[in-house]
């Protein structure tokens, strides 16, 4: 997985102060707020993963446009663009370029998901 420059991984992938600025500066409501996020994450990655496997690109497209604005709100803003690409490129079949892309995503979806359980683990943000 290719990290995108000024990106720094000691610091993780999620940005926090976009976080709490999206929780009105309530650390608590963030923490509640990244909670949400995993578990319909979570959820949304798998509908994504049987839309692909279904060809289902409306459907692909739907789960990708519901991801982003998620990402967007924990400001992971390089990998919301990612996925603007990657959804106006997809037809069907889908073709080896585009399950390069996709799995290249989902890669990016592994280490959000990493982080945000990182940051739930200790609990603050």
């Amino acid at each position: 997985m290719a990290i995108p420059a000024g990106s720094n991984m000691t610091q993780g992938i999620i940005d926090r102060s976009a976080l709490l600025h999206t929780a009105g500066e309530d650390h608590e409501l963030g923490i509640e707020l990244l909670e949400i996020f995993v578990r319909t994450f979570a959820q949304d990655i798998e509908t994504l993963a049987t839309a692909i496997q279904a060809d289902d690109i409306q459907g692909a497209r739907h789960i990708l446009h519901r991801l982003k604005g998620s990402l967007q709100i924990l400001g992971v803003h390089h990998v919301a663009v990612r996925i603007d690409r990657i959804s106006e490129s997809l037809y069907a079949p889908i073709a080896v370029e585009q399950a390069r892309s996709l799995k290249d995503l989902f890669e990016y979806f592994q280490a959000i998901m990493d982080d945000a359980t990182s940051i739930l683990d200790a609990g603050t943000l």
